[in-house]
């Protein structure tokens, strides 16, 4: 179900601590506003527990699918939504997605093709500050390792971990 923007913004900034993801370190709950260009959230945001919260209504509150929410914080919550509980913080994207970390061996297309989108789609959403025209002039784009990327729309690789049986 959609909700209007302006609801959105006054969710998170009146009900739930949140706070800005600043490089690498670790994120402190907080009240912030929410950036917003073009219409759209664009704040990677940290959202700490609170008691009755659950998978399904933290991502009800923030609009967004549960698998994002679990795919975003797998180092934390291991694929387990029983992991949630009051106190612990996750990382909140502002639209269903991958966030994915940029490493010096990586290139625009590649990442692209591993999460199911188009490099436009990583290059093109607000939030990553990278330069559209860029892809126009065929320029390489200056992403430095390290960079955190909301990669929209994107879903990330499944392993597939199912023993093989062989033919009877």
């Amino acid at each position: 179900m959609k909700r209007p923007l302006f609801l959105l913004l006054i969710l998170c900034s009146l009900v739930v601590s949140c706070t800005r993801i600043e490089g690498s370190h670790q994120p402190t709950p907080t009240t912030v506003s929410v950036e917003v260009i073009g219409g759209r959230k664009t704040e990677v945001i940290s959202y700490a527990v609170q008691t009755g919260d659950n998978l399904f209504g933290i991502a009800d509150k923030f609009n967004l699918h549960p698998e994002t929410i679990l795919w975003t914080n797998i180092d934390l919550l291991a694929n387990d939504p029983q992991r949630i509980r009051p106190g612990v913080v996750l990382i909140i994207l502002p639209v269903n997605g991958v966030y994915y970390k940029w490493h010096k061996w990586d290139d625009l297309q590649t990442v692209a093709e591993r999460f199911g989108v188009y490099p436009e789609d990583i290059v093109n959403w607000p939030g990553n500050r990278l330069d559209p025209a860029s892809l126009e002039r065929g320029t390489p784009l200056d992403i430095q390792p390290g960079t955190m990327l909301l990669i929209p729309g994107g879903r990330p690789e499944f392993l597939d971990s199912t023993p093989d049986i062989g033919q009877p």
